[in-house]
């Protein structure tokens, strides 16, 4: 590598000691303004919501907070079930780490990279190509092949060891831009390692099974049905599981490898610690980015404050998949910069399209995750390389395009295929679909429109001000020090256009949530990362003539605050140190979060019910994901299992329809079949009362109230039928009259 093209790696974007570059706090009496500005925010921040109180106040009771940790006794406490998880979940990474390299290696993009940014790159790369293999596998119908699964992780490993040794017997001489960094910055060094609790707590979180209604309905739930299919298949019961599911896939390896009867549960957990290791991986990445567009220090503070933002570890203790988009999102920022900066005449990457390519894959790799990063991601980066390509703009957005496709179009090849309709469940007025019906696509359009307030309209300043004070903080799971500290970075970054840049498409981001989405607030997440960037150059900048230790407490303020917030209900599950076949099977403790009639009914049928030879349809309940006995179930946008069974049919005809399907159980959980139909909610089919439960299948001894069951569980609730083995004596005109449409 040339001096002048050295010279140009590690400029880059920015240098912080340029100081045309950014404008410097002028004077002390700004610096007191802006610390009283932010020690304001903080005031406001505890004062308007309760639940930042009670977190700053858990400080006083430590031992209570750990004793939560083991469930509130000691005697459940375990950890030797975590090691094989974490194990395997990182050969999972070692193996896409290894496929990553090996991809990239051909493009010639390492001289450009550090050694670290080498194999995050390589890591974004590769657990994209795993899943797009898993995809491909599932598609031909080898998903149960462990062997397969076991070749697919192994011979990259192999391959990459093999290239490390040849490369080393070369000799090759390290990058300079790693001769460069080999001295970080004092700050760093002592520094850092507040992360390690916020990691600590995200791994903890990441192995408990899950609890979130989504990840239990289709997360998890989904790539669970296909590997116990065998095959990837369009799901008519589940309307999710046929969208991109680019990240959940990731545990269907694992699936496959595990041994014995239980080992597409134990393959979910690791998909689930997978699923919490991309918010890691993303504060990995903000700390490299930070360090190469910055400097060392605000790399760190956008990593701590990023990990610390109890929004973020709600998604990965969860197991969502936001930090999925977050992370792919970022990369695809982080692989445009280093277009931006690539040397108009370096031959080692053909003139910036490799990492145009880099850019577009990525952004790919978000949409395989959520349908929205196309809006979100793609749109406004290729809007950005057409502006600063200049005369190879339309090569550079040819490869950048082609990319895209390449991370995602397998997803929508999938569906066009199974449903007749790439974009399944949406568009379905433009492209057509084979497989949605009028009533459910009306249906969903109606609860994923925009909403509305009282007096009817979607779009009105108190609409705008309410989403606006929640994403500034007044909303629980935000960040003390995320949105203070980036309006600070943009003030004093507002000279540098990239920097404006991010922040159009920060504003770009919560505009287009806004105004085009149902405004669930965990859809925005994507977006904190880059707030993140722009804070820990708030808080590098604010602390530059204050004392030594401002910016440390600033760090401690956010590790503090993320570990309280991650370690206890706040945000999802802490129970991390009880055995993990205790928080499965039980037995269930008192007032536990598990303590529920739905959860109480689930262990009784995993225990009660053969799983060779019962099979149980739920009415009602779409969170089928722990339960071992096989199951019918449907999501309330999809056709009523249930009514597709009976209606229309007489006493015998439905025994007869429940039989033929294997049903031995049936439970109808009315608790969330009124919460279905509560006004402007997702609605639920009529067809399902109790009247008619009653007199149509109970009278008839068609269902059997199963009696005696060892909790309790109220008839609003939900009801627990076994199936009858004849129907009782009837009104021979009963049995042959049809019901009413």
């Amino acid at each position: 590598m040339t001096d002048s093209a050295v010279n140009q790696s590690n400029s880059l974007v920015s240098r912080p000691r340029q100081k045309s570059q950014f404008a410097a706090p002028a004077n002390r009496v700004w610096l007191i303004i802006a610390w009283s500005l932010l020690l304001v925010y903080l005031l406001i921040f505890v004062w308007v919501e309760p639940l930042h109180q009670r977190i700053w106040l858990r400080l006083l009771v430590p031992d209570d907070l750990m004793l939560e940790w083991t469930g509130g006794d000691w005697s459940r406490f375990s950890l030797v079930d975590r090691i094989p998880l974490l194990l395997l979940a990182a050969g999972m990474l070692l193996a896409a780490a290894a496929w990553g390299r090996l991809l990239l290696r051909p493009l010639r993009v390492f001289k450009r990279l550090s050694a670290a940014e080498g194999i995050l790159f390589s890591l974004a790369v590769g657990l994209s190509c795993l899943s797009l293999a898993t995809l491909l596998i599932g598609w031909l119908g080898w998903l149960q092949q462990g062997s397969l699964f076991l070749c697919l992780l192994g011979l990259p490993v192999l391959g990459e060891a093999i290239c490390i040794r040849c490369c080393t017997a070369a000799g090759p001489a390290r990058s300079a831009l790693d001769q460069e960094r080999r001295a970080v910055e004092r700050l760093s060094r002592n520094w850092l390692w507040l992360l390690c609790p916020l990691v600590l707590v995200v791994l903890l979180g990441g192995m408990l099974p899950p609890q979130e209604f989504d990840v239990r309905e289709y997360h998890l739930q989904v790539p669970k049905e296909w590997y116990q299919a065998g095959q990837i298949e369009f799901l008519p019961h589940n309307v999710y599981g046929n969208m991109p599911l680019g990240a959940e896939i990731l545990s269907i390896p694992m699936m496959a490898v595990w041994p014995g009867e239980d080992s597409w549960w134990w393959g979910a957990m690791i998909g689930k610690v997978l699923l919490g290791s991309f918010g890691l991986l993303t504060a990995w990445a903000l700390y490299l980015f930070g360090r190469r567009w910055f400097s060392t220090s605000v790399g760190m503070v956008a990593a701590i404050v990023f990990l610390g933002t109890p929004w973020v570890l709600h998604i990965c203790l969860n197991g969502l998949v936001e930090m999925a988009v977050a992370f792919y999102g970022l990369m695809a920022v982080y692989a445009t910069y280093l277009w931006r900066q690539q040397p108009a005449d370096s031959e080692d990457s053909r003139h910036g399209l490799a990492w145009s390519g880099l850019a577009g894959f990525f952004a790919g790799s978000a949409v395989a995750c959520k349908y929205p990063a196309l809006l979100l991601v793609v749109l406004p980066l290729a809007l950005y390389l057409a502006l600063h390509g200049g005369r190879r703009a339309p090569q550079v957005l040819l490869v950048f395009i082609m990319a895209v496709s390449m991370g995602c179009g397998l997803w929508f090849a999938k569906n066009l295929a199974m449903a007749g309709n790439p974009t399944y469940p949406l568009l379905d007025e433009w492209v057509g679909d084979e497989a949605h019906t009028v009533t459910r696509h009306q249906d969903w359009k109606r609860v994923h429109q925009v909403p509305r307030d009282r007096a009817g309209r979607r779009y009105s300043m108190g609409q705008f001000w309410d989403s606006l004070s929640h994403f500034a903080g007044l909303g629980q799971l935000q960040s003390p020090l995320l949105i203070p500290l980036a309006l600070l970075g943009l003030i004093w970054g507002r000279r540098h256009p990239e920097i404006l840049w991010v922040a159009a498409l920060i504003a770009y981001t919560f505009l287009s949530w806004w105004l085009l989405t149902h405004r669930i607030e965990r859809f925005w997440v994507p977006m904190l990362p880059l707030l993140a960037l722009l804070a820990g150059l708030g808080a590098v900048q604010l602390c530059r003539r204050a004392p030594k230790l401002s910016l440390v407490g600033i760090l401690l303020v956010a590790t503090v605050y993320g570990v309280l917030v991650g370690s206890s209900t706040a945000v999802g599950d802490n129970r991390f140190l009880v055995d993990l076949l205790q928080l499965r099977d039980g037995p269930t403790v008192v007032e536990e979060l598990d303590d529920t009639p739905h959860a109480h009914v689930h262990r009784y049928l995993n225990q009660q019910v053969s799983a060779s030879e019962g099979k149980v349809l739920l009415v009602g309940d779409a969170e089928p994901f722990d339960l071992r006995v096989p199951v019918l179930y449907n999501t309330c946008f999809d056709d009523c299992i249930f009514e597709q069974l009976l209606r229309g049919r007489n006493a015998s005809q439905r025994l007869a329809a429940l039989k033929r399907e294997g049903i031995t159980h049936v439970f109808i959980y009315w608790n969330d079949i009124n919460r279905y139909r509560q006004e402007g909610n997702y609605g639920f089919t009529p067809y399902v009362t109790p009247d008619r439960i009653r007199k149509e299948l109970v009278d008839l001894e068609i269902l059997r109230p199963i009696e005696g069951l060892p909790f309790r569980l109220p008839k609003h609730v939900g009801e627990l039928f076994e199936v009858g083995h004849e129907v009782a004596a009837v009104d021979p005109s009963a049995e042959t009259r049809q019901e009413e449409p």
